[in-house]
């Protein structure tokens, strides 16, 4: 979902200023560090949506990047909500910054993934170790790719360390990531749909408030 999806709403959930509320302090941020993050997020969400495109075959489209330090218990918000199922690719993520890149698929998008990619003319509907192992080896090359176009974009390094698969309903994802709900994290997040199907989800990158700082730094020392 795009930052236009929050006009007049959600107030209480982020801040209101040009600060990211840390729950320790505020990171102070300029329009243009605002927009240089945001403009990030796209890049490296339009660069893992090709080999996202290329495995389900069609086109994929992409939304308008939102961020913003974010709640650990208000993630769902950013993936259809708390009582949407959903299937989750998390890579665990170290380099310049430490974090979690999260491939989220809505309903039954990682189902239809599956049977797509091995073209079994069935119907999947359940999560098994078959389902697990292609999809892991489909959302590693989208996790690569997401994280090859930061280290481009930045001139850094990042390395992804694990991948794992979680699934259930969206309001459990903080805690199913190991994530305290009591802490904010940096979340930016674009929205992907395969148009006039319901195949859709969300690449999400999510950092704590050290990395955060560090990600800030590097941008303006590309950019600034």
């Amino acid at each position: 979902m795009g930052d236009e999806d929050f006009e007049g709403g959600f107030d209480d959930l982020f801040s209101a200023d040009e600060s990211l509320n840390s729950g320790e302090g505020e990171i102070k941020l300029t329009d243009f560090q605002r927009d240089s993050l945001r403009e990030l997020s796209n890049i490296a969400a339009g660069m893992a949506s090709r080999p996202l495109a290329e495995y389900v075959g069609s086109e994929i489209e992409i939304g308008l990047p939102f961020m913003d330090m974010v709640p650990v218990s208000n993630i769902s918000m950013f993936t259809g909500g708390p009582e949407v199922d959903v299937v989750v690719a998390n890579c665990k993520i170290k380099g310049l910054i430490s974090g979690n890149m999260l491939t989220v698929f809505h309903g039954k998008s990682a189902y239809k993934l599956y049977d797509t990619i091995t073209k079994s003319g069935s119907v999947t509907e359940v999560m098994s170790e078959d389902v697990s192992k292609a999809l892991e080896d489909a959302c590693s090359k989208v996790s690569v790719t997401y994280l090859n176009a930061l280290a481009d974009f930045l001139d850094s390094e990042f390395l992804m360390t694990s991948i794992s698969f979680i699934w259930g309903k969206g309001g459990d994802l903080g805690v199913n990531l190991d994530l305290s709900a009591e802490s904010s994290i940096l979340l930016l997040e674009t929205d992907f749909v395969v148009p006039d199907t319901d195949f859709e989800g969300d690449f999400i990158l999510l950092t704590d408030e050290d990395s955060t700082k560090k990600l800030i730094s590097s941008v303006d020392e590309k950019l600034g």
